[in-house]
């Protein structure tokens, strides 16, 4: 029987203690198996990224195993500079909090040789083991970090775009995930004319398409899985192959009802169903772990092991319905001192508060803003486009 996505009921303690639990360790324990499922990134990133000006540098958080980097990054020999724009882009190189000696040497040695980097990119994340496979994707412009996905210690002014690819909708509250959004904007270069700085972030929905292999959100509304064996509150709990899961244990629980700490914004009603929307969920991975083989001394002859024992681990989701979002980035772009404007420059639009808003050339001088430049849903996945400028 194929594992499905249960619904997620959160134990008593922080969000941070539960993202440890049901997606850092989960992801430490399959990072081996999950790079092999993810070597090539997603369409419209892969048009994202080709659309960046060269010469720039950029921002991966929640980069996974770096899939993207090769598309992010531009060896030196690619792209000559001259020295004056060479001088410019070593100093916002050095400024980026996080810089390594390593980073630097490689910028000076591009410099000798009458060229650099045409575009540096650094990708952020917290799985170890993931990033061991991103640093095998690098190039002379990147440079792999371990940290927080809402790490806010860039210096601002420091990055021309940024990413965050399916990776907040692993967070498991409404604040830890605008939080998200705001250390993708907050270190953006701002500036007053085109080019402008640009960011992309990308999520799972709640609307799964019917021919969707994953069996949750609008796709699990006719059967909800609290009739189909309750919620799981646990991640790495192991079971050999046939094994039912005990409703006694840690990793289930038949109740749905509200948990004491349990972030209950993000399970909307909706009003033509009688069900709440479960857009808090625990989606299984089975690991196969690979056979093992061994060498008979006497007879030099190898043979394979009895295969290992099979491991479901489950990794919280947060499923995001149409819309949600793009008040996420509104929201966090209001509490970064964002006016929000329109997609067409031209539009009179309301500002991130709801007040009154105005055109990009009719704001007053110094006034930061934000436009979303186009969102929509792909492959069952929310994406959003997005770039910020200062008017001057």
């Amino acid at each position: 029987m194929k594992e499905e996505p249960i619904p997620f009921v959160p134990r008593a303690g922080t969000a941070e203690e539960a993202e440890q639990e049901t997606v850092h360790e989960v992801y430490e324990a399959i990072s081996t198996h999950f790079s092999q499922t993810r070597r090539k990134p997603w369409p419209l990133v892969v048009a994202f990224l080709d659309s960046l000006p060269r010469d720039t540098i950029g921002l991966d958080l929640g980069a996974g195993n770096g899939n993207h980097l090769p598309l992010a990054t531009y060896p030196p020999e690619e792209h000559p500079t001259g020295p004056e724009e060479e001088e410019k882009y070593d100093l916002r190189v050095a400024a980026s909090s996080q810089s390594s000696d390593q980073t630097l040497k490689r910028t000076a040695e591009a410099r000798e040789s009458n060229a650099r980097p045409g575009r540096f990119s650094i990708a952020l994340d917290h799985s170890a083991g993931l990033l061991k496979f991103a640093k095998g994707q690098l190039v002379s412009g990147g440079e792999c970090i371990r940290g927080e996905m809402g790490f806010k210690g860039w210096r601002g002014g420091v990055f021309d775009w940024a990413i965050n690819i399916a990776a907040i909708h692993h967070l498991t509250t409404h604040e830890r995930r605008k939080d998200a959004v705001v250390a993708v904007i907050r270190p953006l270069v701002l500036r007053s004319k085109a080019p402008f700085s640009r960011f992309m972030l990308y999520v799972w929905a709640y609307e799964q398409s019917s021919g969707s292999k994953r069996k949750m959100g609008a796709a699990a509304d006719s059967t909800p899985q609290a009739e189909q064996g309750g919620s799981h509150t646990g991640s790495s709990r192991h079971s050999a192959p046939g094994e039912e899961m005990d409703a006694s244990s840690d990793m289930a629980n038949l109740a749905i009802s509200n948990v004491s700490g349990a972030d209950t914004s993000s399970n909307c009603t909706d009003n033509h169903l009688t069900n709440p929307k479960i857009q808090d969920v625990l989606v299984p991975w089975v690991y196969q772990p690979p056979p093992v083989k061994r060498t008979d001394a006497s007879t030099t002859s190898t043979e394979t092991m009895k295969d290992s024992e099979k491991k479901l681990y489950h990794r919280y989701y947060h499923l995001f319905i149409k819309g949600e979002l793009s008040d996420l980035v509104r929201q966090a772009a209001k509490e970064e001192g964002f006016v929000c404007v329109d997609a067409r420059p031209d539009s009179l639009v309301s500002a991130c508060d709801g007040g009154t808003g105005a055109r990009t050339d009719a704001l007053e001088i110094g006034t930061r803003w934000l436009r979303i430049r186009g969102e929509g849903y792909e492959a069952d996945n929310w994406w959003l486009e997005g770039e910020v400028g200062v008017r001057k």
